[in-house]
């Protein structure tokens, strides 16, 4: 990935378009959630805020995520 800073917990849905990874290149010194297309191209951030977010899957018809947030102490979303 080309856009540099950390990432971590790449997941790929099913189809194949999509990924989804946590980075922390949107300058906040927190991991976000970011997407782009499996076949490359611009990364898009999901998630913002003062806490981490990460560990992202897929549903299985890929229109959804659960991660991991650390918001409130966390727990899954």
């Amino acid at each position: 990935m080309r856009e540099g800073g950390l990432a971590i917990d790449p997941a790929a849905s099913a189809d194949g378009r999509w990924l989804v990874f946590a980075s922390d290149r949107g300058g906040s010194g927190f991991l976000h959630l970011w997407l782009r297309p499996f076949s490359g191209g611009e990364g898009r951030q999901l998630t913002s805020g003062l806490h981490d977010d990460h560990e992202p899957v897929f549903s299985p018809d890929g229109r959804m995520l659960a991660y991991r947030s650390e918001l409130n102490g966390g727990g899954v979303y």
